[in-house]
């Protein structure tokens, strides 16, 4: 079972799968999950993210109240150049010119593993196993998830912590653009105009940027500007995040940002307009933990011979679309290391453990 799990996990890998170009590797999923007698079919988000597909949502039959677990299959490779993972010692990279594509691949292909077991056992809970499109690139599929049976319990796998942690909380991201009005005039002329730039350069010295001390941080990342070089700059553009543990965190940071976008626009005679990106945008996550939600980690961690434990991560995830939705949601670690980077590895332990936890938890959930 090792071998073929990595076997797995190393095909599905070497198929491009950039946000928005999930088909190929969906389809792949879709066949071998078929091919084990697994019925799965394709939702309707991908009319909504833009992409080439849905999410493809498999079930098995069970009794008792439905548990879905979600792992996004895109990756952020743009496609161009193919994966080729290598595999050394019981750990696979890539051949260093490309990302792995273990974020979050190796969550895939755990759960299509084991899938094929819970299907077999006797004693089993209705599952829900969703594989979504579009995570990487902040739209997020799973938003527009919507499951024939509603679950009673959602595990989102994804994160590069140690298997059997899982995740309680994770930063919200608010995606805007500062968008700098002065008025535009040829060079020669100057003093009769109004300089965006100049707003738009205070801004960026006034704000403070990267992380704060309380797990805040604010990135501006790009500039957008109508101007050349013998023109006064009339419109400038600030493309930035905002990201924070709480709804609170949040508003602060943002009324922080419109505080010194205020004192800009005082000092050079500009206004400004701030746009909130709502396409990109999550709320923080915080999981609303019940006693069953921990029993079950804690017993199916135990039962897969892991250390149990919970974790905020400091990144987006789909915990913090659908916490809304629904009652109990947790993410659920994958291992790996070094995520989005060339660097970016992953051992056959690491998805074996997953792929048993995953078969402990749909165990635990008829107990």
């Amino acid at each position: 079972m090792q071998t073929d799990l990595l076997s797995l996990f190393c095909s599905l890998v070497r198929v491009p799968s950039p946000s928005g170009r999930e088909l190929q590797v969906s389809r792949k999923i879709y066949t071998y999950l078929k091919g084990h007698g697994i019925k799965a079919h394709y939702d309707g988000a991908g009319k909504h993210t833009g992409g080439n597909c849905g999410n493809l949502v498999a079930e098995i039959d069970g009794k008792g109240p439905a548990i879905m677990f979600i792992a996004h299959i895109d990756t952020v490779e743009d496609g161009k150049t193919p994966i080729n993972p290598i595999v050394r010692n019981g750990t696979v990279y890539s051949d260093g010119k490309t990302v792995l594509g273990a974020d979050n691949k190796a969550a895939v292909a755990a759960l299509m593993s084991a899938l094929l077991e819970i299907k077999e056992l006797d004693k089993r809970p209705r599952v829900i196993a969703a594989f979504t499109v579009s995570e990487e690139s902040g739209v997020m599929g799973a938003s527009f998830l919507r499951p024939r049976a509603k679950p009673g319990h959602v595990f989102v796998i994804d994160g590069s912590s140690r298997v059997g942690t899982f995740i309680s909380s994770a930063l919200g991201d608010t995606s805007f653009q500062l968008k700098f009005i002065g008025k535009s005039v040829h060079t020669a002329y100057a003093e009769r105009g109004i300089n965006a730039m100049k707003a738009a350069g205070i801004m960026i010295a006034r704000q403070r940027l990267g992380k704060y001390g309380d797990e805040r941080y604010v990135n501006i990342g790009g500039i957008i500007s109508d101007g050349k070089d013998n023109v006064v700059p009339g419109s400038v553009s600030l493309i930035g995040e905002a990201r924070a543990l709480s709804k609170p965190k949040m508003d602060g940071l943002m009324r922080e940002i419109e505080k010194n976008a205020k004192e800009a626009c005082r000092m050079t005679g500009c206004s400004y307009r701030l746009y909130i990106n709502k396409r990109n945008s999550v709320p923080p996550y915080s999981a609303r933990l019940d006693k069953k939600t921990i029993r079950m980690a804690r017993s199916a961690s135990r039962s897969a011979g892991l250390k149990f434990g919970l974790v905020q991560v400091k990144g987006t995830m789909e915990t913090n679309v659908l916490q809304a939705r629904y009652k109990s949601v947790i993410g659920i670690s994958r291992g790996g290391k070094m995520p989005h980077s060339k660097e970016e590895s992953v051992s056959e332990k690491d998805m074996l453990s997953l792929r048993n936890l995953v078969i402990s938890i749909a165990k635990s959930a008829v107990e």
